[in-house]
């Protein structure tokens, strides 16, 4: 019976191709109220293979839901505080994108059939940043990387586009061309949505900048897919960092929530960053937007996933690796360049140094100066408690933020420390308007802890694990705080550790595969 009942499907089939009538899944495309948005995004992609496209996703989806459910499920849900509805602030790229998700990789991603069968399959290629050269676009020393404006975009979006794009090249060894000549080329377009390709795909691949997308941060997270970049909580260890409440994801939605094996990823030796501007925000297909999908390890790192402000020191460090920019700095005349505190050579400049965020100078030796404002300082601690207060930022929100930097310093082999009440400022999913960070161990590099709500700061102090701590304060809009600070009993140091203003130092030359 069951063998009869598959000859008469294939009989079926047969009869509906052969009097031009289409199968139930393509007349049920078809009839998808977002059905030109969908073609919109795949104007090449015939009915059949959206279809195709559509199962295939779907069976990844049960596969990745297995998986987490045979995890443990996450104990003690903190809630996400109740986020201000600020006007300007950037919308859920996952709430833009609803309409075309059954279609999309992780959200914001198209996947070439090759790629679709390898992610279906677990196969060999995927990766945090595709490291295959048939993926990556040239460096700046062999060619450029044309781009295109389509008429579909405002001129708002062309700003914003330019701004994202400029701040790849100053960051890189990466050079874009507009209407530059070339077989592959990057198309800006308003496709009803914000996606792109993963990596160069060949010929002139769309990145779609609609409307809700043009922001800064959601830009470079865009333009850094057409670069290779996958997204952060993909990564292979993501598991040491967040989890995932199954529980409280959209029914269908659990394979943006899919992750590579570690003989998939390429991590250049770059450690997990929460403030990646290619992290997921907590919420990001929540059934309940106040209980978090994504839970940080760490919980005081709860608020720093979701930035869409720009790429974070790591993501420009990642790029760097992945395009091997680093190789540009190994000439002998750069050689006297000592890169401090976890900085980098600049690949534009192999003299002088790229810098994690409050550190300043040609060697990121000394504090960095104050951005649109006067403010910040390098304060010593003493046995007492000490405290200082500022405001940063204006009573309007304004595009050109105000950030400043302190360095709170003690002596050596000591520890630190830090409490910061907030008497001011708006409370948004990802702080985007505004934030005080605390940077508490020696790896200076990765995004520290982000408050802008009050329930982003615990009663009792932090505790520093190093002798210095930045604190990095941005405000679009008006921010006040205080911090107390005093440095804590010396402790003896060991093998392989110093906490004396030290910092993790991903080194020039350090482009290790994982």
């Amino acid at each position: 019976m069951h063998a009869f009942g598959a000859v008469a499907f294939i009989a079926l089939c047969v009869i509906r191709v052969a009097f031009g009538v289409e199968p139930p899944k393509t007349m049920e495309l078809k009839n998808d109220m977002n059905y030109d948005k969908i073609k919109k995004a795949f104007p090449k992609t015939a009915d059949a293979d959206l279809v195709s496209r559509r199962i295939k996703l779907e069976s990844l989806n049960s596969k990745v839901m297995s998986k987490l459910a045979a995890r443990s499920a996450p104990v003690n849900i903190t809630k996400n505080p109740k986020f201000d509805e600020r006007p300007g602030t950037p919308p859920s790229i996952a709430d833009i994108n609803r309409p075309l998700s059954p279609y999309l990789y992780q959200m914001d991603t198209i996947l070439t059939d090759q790629q679709m069968n390898e992610v279906v399959a677990n196969a060999r290629k995927k990766r945090k940043a595709t490291s295959y050269t048939a993926y990556k676009w040239p460096t700046k020393a062999v060619g450029v990387i044309p781009y295109f404006l389509d008429a579909s975009l405002t001129a708002e979006k062309i700003t914003v586009i330019q701004a994202a794009i400029k701040f790849w090249e100053d960051n890189t060894c990466l050079k874009f061309q507009p209407n530059g000549a070339g077989s592959n080329s990057l198309l800006f377009f308003n496709g009803g949505a914000c996606y792109s390709y993963i990596g160069m795909i060949g010929g002139q691949q769309p990145v779609s900048i609609g409307d809700g997308c043009q922001y800064l941060g959601i830009v470079t997270h865009e333009i850094g897919h057409a670069l290779g970049f996958y997204h952060e909580q993909s990564r292979y260890d993501r598991d040491n960092y967040v989890t995932v409440n199954l529980a409280n994801v959209i029914s269908g939605y659990a394979s943006n929530f899919d992750k590579a094996t570690p003989a998939q990823m390429n991590l250049y030796n770059v450690t997990y960053d929460y403030g990646s501007v290619m992290h997921y925000a907590s919420e990001d297909f929540a059934i309940d937007s106040s209980i978090p999908v994504l839970i940080a390890a760490d919980p005081r790192y709860q608020q720093t996933m979701g930035q869409r402000r720009a790429p974070s020191f790591l993501d420009v460090l990642t790029m760097n690796r992945h395009y091997g920019c680093d190789a540009l700095c190994t000439s002998c005349s750069s050689s006297t360049t000592v890169c401090q505190n976890g900085g980098y050579k600049d690949p534009n400049n192999c003299n002088q140094c790229k810098c994690p965020a409050s550190f300043g100078g040609t060697y990121c030796e000394t504090l960095a100066p104050a951005e649109n404002g006067v403010c910040g300082a390098s304060l010593t601690a003493t046995a007492a408690w000490q405290s200082f207060s500022a405001t940063v930022g204006t009573t309007s929100t304004t595009d050109i933020p105000t950030t400043c930097y302190w360095h709170l310093n003690s002596p050596a082999g000591t520890t630190m420390e830090v409490k910061l009440t907030l008497t001011g400022g708006s409370c948004n999913a990802g702080c985007f308007w505004n934030s005080v960070e605390i940077k508490l161990d020696n790896d200076y590099t990765k995004t520290g802890i982000r408050h802008c709500c009050l329930a982003d700061y615990p009663s009792t102090p932090y505790v520093s694990t190093t002798n210095k701590v930045p604190i990095i304060v941005y405000g679009n809009y008006q921010t006040a705080f205080t911090i107390q600070y005093r440095y804590g009993k010396k402790f003896a140091s060991h093998c392989g550790y110093n906490n004396d203003n030290g910092s993790h130092n991903h080194s020039d030359n350090d482009n290790s595969k994982t």
